[in-house]
């Protein structure tokens, strides 16, 4: 089966954009924001560290333009217990703040999952 009749039998094309998370590269990132009009930003936060930094800055570029952010927590299996607990906590504080007035929802299983993307999609 070749691409281009593989292609033509999609409903939908989903395309995924890295973006770089270092501040030295902002200027990039901003622009891949704004000049690829994305629907959805996936923000990944790593679970030693939380939170910090250029990773508030994405957050924020990303509600300004109002895309819908979901986030997910990084490097869970290198970082003691205590450590992602509070990074998790950190994160929900931040999301639940009065400048982002999010509230997040903990996936777990394959069906919680499933449940979040239809409801994602459905308030979009």
């Amino acid at each position: 089966m070749s691409p281009s009749c593989c292609t033509s039998c999609l409903i939908e094309v989903i395309t995924f954009i890295d973006l770089a998370g270092h501040e030295k590269y902002l200027k990039t990132t901003i622009f891949g924001m704004t000049g690829h009009r994305p629907d959805y930003c996936m923000l990944l936060i790593g679970g030693n560290a939380g939170a910090v930094g250029m990773a508030k800055e994405h957050l924020g570029l990303a509600l300004a333009l109002n895309l819908p952010v979901f986030v997910v927590v990084t490097k869970i299996d290198m970082c003691p217990s205590n450590v992602l607990e509070r990074s998790v906590k950190m994160l929900t504080k931040l999301l639940k703040s009065p400048g982002c007035r999010k509230f997040p929802i903990m996936v777990q299983s394959a069906s919680d999952a499933v449940r979040s993307a239809y409801n994602f999609a459905s308030e979009r």
